[in-house]
């Protein structure tokens, strides 16, 4: 908690300072407990302090605040902490429509390895068409992400896209993927 208590009588400071920090932005506030319509001794130049009622409704107000400005700190700490996460998709879900991950080729028969890519299965006009873009063997980065371009470009010219360079940056997290359906078909075919 940020909200803290000031008395210096030195300086007339008595009240409440509320200070956080939210993105670089600092917010400082200050609630006076100095009564200011009330002097303390007949022509002192010194106010008298509050207490009671009017004590605990200001001690309400800064909690208050320092309460709205807690919650803006930590959805601000939160969104900076979910920037900082890598982005990582699902397997299966790549987040273009037409386009998805499949760990093997629609149609290969069981007794061939397995030949993961990426199917792209669109409808133009009354027809369907269909392709499929083997990944690499051996599994090697660069390649795949050709493999993934390829795809995105064949969507684009068949579906006539004019902007289609957003669709490249959903690239998905292939390297789990591969890992987890490439452990699961080889578990497979060895039980």
């Amino acid at each position: 908690m940020s909200c803290k208590l000031l008395d210096y009588p030195a300086r007339g400071l008595y009240g409440f300072r509320v200070c956080r920090c939210i993105g670089g932005q600092v917010y400082d506030e200050f609630y006076s407990l100095i009564d200011r319509h009330r002097r303390a001794a007949p022509g002192a130049a010194r106010h008298e302090r509050m207490t009671g009622d009017a004590f605990l409704k200001v001690r309400r107000m800064a909690l208050t605040r320092d309460a709205e400005l807690g919650g803006m700190q930590r959805v601000y700490r939160a969104y900076v902490a979910a920037r900082a996460q890598p982005q990582t998709r699902a397997a299966r879900l790549t987040t273009v429509r037409g386009i998805r991950f499949c760990s093997n080729r629609p149609g290969r028969l069981g007794h061939l390895p397995p030949a993961p890519g990426f199917l792209v299965s669109v409808k133009v006009g009354r027809q369907r068409v269909t392709r499929y873009f083997t990944l690499p063997d051996p599994f090697q980065a660069p390649e795949w992400q050709d493999a993934w371009v390829s795809a995105v470009n064949f969507l684009a010219r068949t579906k006539d896209l004019r902007d289609w360079a957003s669709l490249l940056e959903r690239t998905p997290d292939m390297r789990s993927a591969l890992t987890f359906q490439g452990a699961r078909e080889i578990e497979s075919r060895l039980a």
